[in-house]
């Protein structure tokens, strides 16, 4: 093996390993280069490049138990029996409301920290289990037994829009219809384009999935969590069994990544604090690869109806756009945001004087979404410098122009 120092290579080891333990702790502090200025690593940082990092799955607390969720694996069904050690019936908390303070939106639907009667979305929590070890409470998972109705499921966000509700109560699927700028005539520009421009959506994915260990002494519950919102966790699980602030306690873990999807609060959170509570010992949940791909919120999910009116010098003189975005089954984060959210800035840097703009968010049967890298930002920038790219095209000019 060859090492590289300051003056070059030095002659190959016969024991890689010889010596690698001193030398690591013996190392300067690495001085990363940006531009003209350097900053010494801080001793985190030293921890996560030396692989010392602390995780939550990396947590142990005595006595600690196991939990492990059972998922629904239909889009769309009744539940008509569910056996299993703990089910909806046992836990009456719910995750933050939808569509809350929402404009023109469905108002408040409750989202079950474990489905009740149906389940709306491959994926959802509707049991638990729990196992002195990890491995016990992975065998206990076969012990559960559910029986379904299916239903014909609702995937397409326009067709969402004059579907039947997916939520008993509602009248629309629509939980957020929004307006910014005013309505205008066309003007008699000669140049008019419009295009139907979709972002897909995409699963967050960090090296690290979710996870929490929780522990209830009586009076205070207290959260070892791979979050980026303390402040927001903790007021998730006062809101969920009804805590004033002092009696919940988080405590933020090294996050291994989150690009968006560990702001807010989940199901699993609140079903690990409810049995932590019942049980007075503490509960670890840790979300596997394939839960990460069912359960966690997606990002991005938004179409846009986009049309543009400009002179032949390429100067922009008005903007339509009616924006559609995928939400999911639920919205108890914050992706009830994303349609403003691009709304806002959907002229990008341009200065355009006329401008209409119309943001709708639909309930499908989708895992719920969320925010995601830029939370909007990207969405908006794709949708106008799109229609800029087809203008620059349609008067055969350089989109640099």
């Amino acid at each position: 093996m060859m090492r590289r120092n300051a003056s070059g290579l030095e002659k190959a080891r016969s024991d890689p390993t010889e010596g690698r333990a001193d030398k690591l702790q013996s190392l300067p502090p690495l001085v990363p280069t940006v531009g003209w200025a350097t900053a010494p690593m801080t001793d985190s940082e030293r921890n996560f490049v030396r692989g010392r990092g602390s995780y939550v799955g990396d947590l142990v607390l005595p006595r600690m138990l196991h939990l492990k969720i059972v998922r629904s694996i239909y889009a769309r069904a009744r539940l008509v029996a569910v056996k299993a050690p703990i089910s909806g019936r046992d836990i009456s908390a719910n995750m933050s409301s939808v569509g809350e303070g929402a404009e023109g939106g469905t108002g408040q639907v409750p989202f079950p920290a474990l489905a009740r009667d149906r389940v709306n979305y491959v994926g959802q929590p509707i049991a638990a289990v729990l196992g002195e070890s990890e491995a016990r409470a992975e065998d206990l998972l076969d012990s559960v037994d559910i029986e379904y109705e299916p239903l014909k499921p609702i995937v397409d966000p326009e067709e969402a829009l004059h579907a039947e509700p997916i939520h008993p109560g509602t009248t629309t699927n629509v939980f957020v219809d929004a307006r910014a700028g005013k309505a205008f005539r066309n003007p008699p520009s000669p140049v008019v384009l419009e295009d139907l421009l979709t972002n897909e959506r995409v699963v967050p994915n960090p090296l690290e999935p979710r996870g929490v260990v929780v522990d209830w002494d009586g009076h205070r519950l207290t959260v070892y969590a791979s979050t980026q919102s303390v402040t927001s966790f903790r007021e998730g699980f006062q809101e969920a069994f009804k805590l004033p602030a002092n009696a919940v306690r988080v405590m933020q873990m090294d996050t291994g990544g989150a690009f968006g999807s560990k702001g807010g609060m989940y199901p699993e959170y609140v079903v690990a604090a409810h049995v932590a509570m019942r049980e007075r010992r503490p509960v670890r949940w840790i979300e596997t690869r394939s839960e990460h791909l069912q359960a966690t919120e997606h990002g991005r999910g938004a179409r846009a109806r986009m049309t543009i009116f400009a002179d032949r010098s390429g100067r922009v003189q008005a903007l339509r756009g009616d924006l559609l975005v995928d939400g999911g089954a639920y919205s108890a984060g914050m992706g009830s945001f994303a349609p403003a959210w691009i709304g806002y800035q959907l002229t990008g840097p341009y200065a355009i004087p006329k401008v209409s703009i119309e943001a709708r968010a639909v309930f499908t049967n989708k895992v719920p979404s969320g925010p995601y890298r830029g939370a909007g930002r990207p969405e908006a920038a794709f949708f106008i410098e799109r229609m800029m790219d087809l203008l620059a095209d349609e008067l055969g000019r350089d989109p640099v122009d």
